[in-house]
């Protein structure tokens, strides 16, 4: 099963709880996404390594299979990340 977990708000809310289940469920065999939205109109090496220096700074690195970043163009995140969860399978 692939399941997929928002990083500002949720795993930065919690980041010592979301770790835990977020390794649970690694461990039970299934592929943990960190899908996150970003404000700019595009994504580049910079915006992935601030997100992953967040994860970090969090305690959460290694504990995900795959970071996926959405830009925000006109506040279409939600929309985006849908997209993406469905395009992956994620349950």
């Amino acid at each position: 099963m692939i399941i997929c977990f928002d990083l500002d708000g949720t795993i930065s809310s919690a980041p010592q709880e979301m770790r835990a289940i977020m390794e649970a469920l690694r461990g039970r065999g299934d592929e943990v996404h960190v899908l996150t939205g970003h404000k700019g109109d595009s994504v580049n090496d910079g915006v992935i390594a601030s997100k992953l220096a967040l994860l970090k700074s969090l305690g959460c690195e290694g504990c995900f299979d795959r970071l996926a970043v959405v830009a925000n163009p006109k506040n279409k995140v939600a929309r985006q990340k849908a997209h993406y969860m469905k395009s992956v399978g994620a349950s």
